[in-house]
């Protein structure tokens, strides 16, 4: 018996994506927004450390725009999943992702420089009712500071099968040298996977959009917009 068509199933059994988004013109005004944001410095990125409302404003900021990345990435991708032959939502899940990794490097100095504080300073701060909310996420970081590094490359392994070949390397016959670079190698985190699955995205196009969302962050930095854009392309065809 054949499996009945989308259109035949009642409302009551699909996913109310429109509780998320009304439409995709509401979608596409906070798509919008989210890649304006991108495109703007945080204005606390060099003066984070300085006071406990600056610590609050960036991670507000911050817990806003994740809020705001995961209403754009959930209604994208349930959509696309509908019919993934739509080439509407395939163009949607496609920015979602790019909108992901672009807020994720924007932001991606808040943890490094909260790493960096003196202790005692921190927990000073956090006597701030308002920053109470966050102080579970910050023990969190403080729990991993002994491996921290000052700047880290990040390497997705999708399976025991691939090989990882970091770079930078240091090949040096001195005895007295000083390292500032590091590598942090990982599997994906199961949170956001287990996540995502439960939203029905099967666990291939989990791994996919994680190695795409750290890919396109990349292909983003690339100066010429022509190979950008053709190496944008291939991943898009690949993943």
């Amino acid at each position: 018996m054949a499996a009945p068509l989308r259109s035949e199933i009642d409302n009551e059994f699909k996913w109310a994506v429109n509780d998320i988004y009304s439409s995709d013109n509401a979608w596409e005004e906070d798509y919008q927004k989210l890649i304006k944001q991108a495109g703007e410095p945080c204005e606390y990125q060099f003066v984070l450390t300085e006071s406990a409302d600056n610590l609050y404003n960036v991670l507000k900021e911050l817990n806003d725009t994740d809020y705001l990345v995961e209403r754009l990435y959930v209604y994208a991708f349930m959509r696309y999943y509908e019919d993934t032959a739509n080439s509407v939502y395939q163009d949607m899940s496609g920015r979602a992702q790019t909108a992901a990794a672009k807020c994720a490097e924007k932001y991606a100095f808040v943890e490094p420089a909260i790493l960096s504080m003196d202790e005692n300073v921190l927990y000073e701060y956090l006597k701030d009712d308002r920053l109470k909310l966050y102080k579970h996420m910050i023990d969190d970081m403080l729990s991993q500071k002994e491996h921290s590094l000052s700047e880290k490359e990040e390497v997705l392994l999708i399976d025991e099968k691939c090989v990882n070949q970091t770079i930078p390397i240091i090949l040096c016959a001195e005895e007295d040298v000083v390292g500032n670079h590091g590598a942090t190698i990982g599997k994906p985190d199961e949170e956001l996977l287990f996540y995502l699955e439960s939203r029905g995205i099967p666990a291939q196009e989990c791994y996919n959009m994680l190695a795409a969302a750290k890919l396109l962050a990349v292909c983003g930095k690339i100066p010429d917009d022509g190979i950008r854009n053709e190496i944008h392309d291939y991943i898009k065809e690949v993943y």
